[in-house]
């Protein structure tokens, strides 16, 4: 009886299913969640985290895979690596974005030294941290559980982040010279100096506390930028209040195999996203993002009106080429370029269309399959709206919090003033 019953749903189902664009879903199949219940519905999406569905109704619902049974998560995995280009999440169903995310305080392991260098090697589950001066392990634990956590972030954002596109041609050439070298996502490299020489020797810009050097697979951090100093008594207050730093750097770290698709203005934006994320002890919040991110962009300007914000035009920042920034690193003005990425990242995650983070995940997945940034920035993000157009939505959005955002140029916003 049962199986009658379910081969007259399926049949009804195929007067729907026939119409489906043929594409990397799987076709009609029973679903059971934990307590046995049974759900028709077409595997559309799935991150790791959740899954969507398309149901008989034609609607789409989005389930934690811990909903599911065992053998349902299997079988996603199953199709995850089967079908790699899939969508990771559905843009026209998307998931809630997440509250809080992070798993608390990681344990880090000092590791033996090896004969390469005189390094103070340590450990945690995915991250392996090399310092040219001993540290004390409460300050290892805490800078690696903010990696750990960030590293947690990129994957659970309905973003499909984790979902990278394949290595660039650069990449595999630079891997194939260099095995060593070679991407590894569950061990990522970091490199601590204790002193500016030796950190400017690492290819280091003037007046930076950190990069990431993707060829070499490895994240660069200054100790003294973080306010850790050889021979000084050190206290956890010293290097969390930089701790912004950490969370900029290792984002694009953790975002290595998009580095070379993705235009500056997301990478450095989307960092600025992560850096401006109220964080604490291994948990990120994402709840009064605005407010949290309009402190963020006060960080570096002295005795201004912090409810004024300058931001770039549009044009220039979506244009914008790694030589532009350095120039400004270089004259240390490059604020303006990263508080304007950010408000710009904002915007696409919190406030564009619905706000919910659609059309960038479009954007995202457009890349990975293939289409060229710019040819998936005016699909997705601009949708036919002019920069200036999008400059006054933005706008908008922050006036309507007592907050205007400049036109560059309008006045000198960073110039340090005497009181």
């Amino acid at each position: 009886m049962m199986a009658r019953w379910k081969f007259f749903l399926l049949l009804l189902a195929s007067t729907w299913l026939a119409s489906l664009q043929a594409s990397d879903t799987e076709p009609l199949r029973f679903w059971k969640d934990i307590k046995g219940r049974e759900i028709i519905g077409e595997l559309v999406a799935s991150d790791g985290l959740r899954v969507t569905l398309r149901v008989e109704d034609n609607s789409k619902k989005v389930l934690p895979l811990t909903f599911l049974c065992e053998a349902d998560r299997q079988f996603i995995a199953n199709w995850r690596k089967q079908y790699p280009q899939a969508p990771w999440v559905d843009p026209e169903t998307m998931p809630a974005w997440p509250q809080n995310l992070g798993q608390g305080p990681v344990k880090v392991r000092r590791m033996p030294s090896d004969e390469q260098s005189s390094d103070y090697i340590y450990r945690s589950p995915h991250f392996e941290l090399r310092s040219d001066i001993e540290l004390p392990l409460f300050a290892v634990s805490d800078i690696a559980t903010v990696f750990e956590a960030t590293r947690i972030v990129l994957h659970s954002l309905p973003l499909g982040l984790a979902a990278s596109p394949p290595a660039s041609e650069m990449q595999l050439r630079w891997q194939h010279k260099y095995p060593s070298l070679k991407y590894d996502p569950d061990l990522l490299r970091i490199q601590f100096y204790h002193n500016r020489e030796s950190f400017a020797q690492s290819g280091a810009a003037s007046g930076s506390g950190g990069f990431y050097d993707p060829l070499k697979n490895r994240t660069f951090l200054s100790l003294t930028n973080l306010g850790i100093h050889k021979d000084k008594t050190l206290s956890r207050s010293d290097y969390m209040k930089n701790a912004f730093v950490l969370k900029h750097e290792i984002t694009h770290h953790l975002l290595h195999d998009w580095s070379p698709y993705l235009p500056l203005w997301f990478q450095e934006g989307f960092a600025e996203y992560i850096g401006a994320a109220p964080y604490s002890q291994g948990r990120y919040r994402f709840t009064s993002i605005d407010r949290h991110l309009h402190q963020y962009l006060n960080k570096w300007r002295f005795n201004e009106d912090p409810k004024r914000i300058p931001m770039m035009k549009l044009e220039d920042l979506m244009s914008s080429q790694y030589g532009d920034w350095d120039a400004r690193l270089q004259r240390n003005t490059p604020i303006l370029e990263y508080n304007s990425a950010a408000l710009l990242v904002h915007f696409f995650i919190h406030h564009d269309n619905q706000g919910n983070g659609a059309h960038l995940a479009a954007y995202l997945h457009a890349i990975r399959q293939g289409v060229p940034a710019p040819e998936a920035e005016k699909l997705h993000l601009l949708r036919q709206r002019t920069y200036p157009q999008l400059a006054s939505e933005i706008r908008q959005v922050w006036k309507k919090q007592g907050i205007s955002l400049l036109r560059h140029g309008d006045y000198d916003p960073f110039k340090r003033r005497s009181n």
